[in-house]
């Protein structure tokens, strides 16, 4: 591997490590779901807001629903419902932490 191929690799790990710092100290995360399977990727904050162990957090979407209120469950379909068509999705709902 060259230098500025190792250069580049090493920026990139301290920048992500950066941004886990930042999600973790703002209360946030990132996540993407495929709408298709409706399997989800995650930063280690999203599973921390939703109640789950980062190591331990399941990838499918209905295991993710258990921890949202009820009453959102519906709001939360709909919208992933248009993100098919979409492409992208805004919703607010509750988690029951």
């Amino acid at each position: 591997m060259s230098q500025e191929k190792s250069r580049r690799t090493a920026a990139r790990a301290a920048l992500s490590a950066h941004l886990r710092d930042a999600e973790t100290a703002s209360g946030i995360g990132a996540f993407a779901v495929d709408l298709q399977t409706f399997n989800w990727a995650w930063s280690p904050p999203v599973a921390a807001l939703f109640g789950f162990a980062a190591e331990k957090a399941p990838e499918a979407f209905e295991e993710w629903l258990r921890a949202v209120f009820v009453d959102d469950v519906p709001k939360i379909r709909r919208a992933l419902d248009g993100a098919r068509e979409a492409r992208s999705f805004y919703v607010e709902f509750r988690v029951k932490t």
